[in-house]
């Protein structure tokens, strides 16, 4: 990885592992995974694009792979949910409640343990009955909490 940022799909991949995106937030090799930002080497040069149901949008073509490269990371950088696993709900609130409760205190640790930029939750509105709560953490404070137990 140059000081610039990552120059190839190899340094961008282990640059978005440290960095803690979640995985399915990125296609480094082409496809068309659902809800993606992807990058591929095509006849046309680098592309970037995001893949939604097999559809191609906001498509840009580059005519090196570091340049492809940085668009790729600024794209999947500037979307917090990429930062974040789910660990509890959907579920109505007091059932994800007590499900998120359980999740941290079996990695030994609590809400007020944990800085709150690095846990968040929100609501499922669009479902029809009792509305459902959902919890995620941070993947990195994620992987810091499964390491220590």
């Amino acid at each position: 990885m140059s000081a610039e940022g990552p120059t190839t799909r190899a340094d961008l991949e282990a640059h978005l592992v440290t960095l803690g995106l979640r995985r399915g937030t990125y296609e480094l090799f082409g496809g068309h995974a659902d809800h993606a930002i992807v990058v591929d080497h095509r006849a046309q040069g680098w592309v970037v694009f995001y893949s939604e149901r097999g559809s191609e949008s906001n498509l840009a073509t580059f005519d090196d792979e570091a340049d492809a490269c940085a668009e790729l990371l600024a794209r999947v950088i500037s979307d917090e949910h990429a930062f974040f696993d789910l660990v509890a709900g959907p579920a109505p609130k007091a059932h994800a409640d007590a499900a998120f409760d359980t999740w941290l205190a079996k990695r030994g640790t609590s809400r007020s343990d944990i800085a709150p930029t690095d846990w968040k939750c929100d609501h499922v509105d669009w479902v029809e009955g009792p509305r459902c709560r959902r919890y995620y953490v941070r993947i990195t404070t994620k992987r810091q909490l499964e390491q220590t137990n």
